[in-house]
């Protein structure tokens, strides 16, 4: 197991990163942004600090020093190197991590000697028998503002709404004015992103 606090430890360790994390405290100065920070000075909206951790859009910047322990946590149970990038990208970041997984799943030997596991079947949801019965919902950015999408699985009636933000109380908001114009649904679908635990 790793904590934030050995990453928070390690990040004001590591010399990049300690760095970073006082550019972020105390501000950019333009004239003298340090070349190998320059992918984080053209992203700093980005950036933000979290105990003593540097976050990149919301994921933990993780130091040299525990990106190899974070690997084999997240390469536990053998996901191959497409699902591991997708579960990865959901929490940590640093620059190389998609060529990182790929050297880490292709150097596992259990994967090497069971092969790659078989492809999941997925099945058709079943056909809805009248409105609202299930609706399926997601948020998706477009010119830089993010929305709620509600689609029912009967009469496939797509709702959007603008979120000014996507964290549970203003979902469950948006889903109450839906259901008000609607009527609630039997079932709702998502792909169990946080707000929607």
């Amino acid at each position: 197991m790793i904590d934030l606090e050995v990453i928070g430890r390690e990040t004001q360790r590591d010399a990049l990163l300690s760095t970073l994390f006082q550019l972020v405290q105390s501000g950019w100065d333009e004239s003298n942004v340090p070349a190998d920070l320059k992918f984080y000075f053209a992203n700093q909206s980005c950036l933000s600090l979290f105990n003593d951790c540097v976050l990149y859009s919301e994921k933990v910047i993780v130091p040299k020093s525990c990106q190899k322990r974070v690997l084999e946590l997240m390469h536990g149970c053998h996901l191959g190197v497409i699902r591991m990038k997708q579960e990865a990208r959901r929490y940590v970041y640093w620059p190389g991590l998609d060529k990182d997984i790929e050297e880490f799943v292709q150097r596992c030997e259990v994967c090497s000697k069971t092969g790659r596991m078989p492809k999941k079947v997925y099945s058709k949801w079943p056909e809805a028998s009248r409105p609202f019965e299930r609706v399926h919902l997601d948020f998706f950015h477009f010119g830089g503002k993010t929305f709620l999408i509600v689609v029912d699985a009967y009469s496939k009636w797509i709702d959007v709404r603008l979120m000014s933000r996507t964290d549970s109380d203003s979902l469950i908001n948006a889903l109450n004015s839906v259901f008000r114009i609607f009527g609630k649904s039997d079932l709702i679908v998502s792909d169990n992103g946080p707000p929607f635990n």
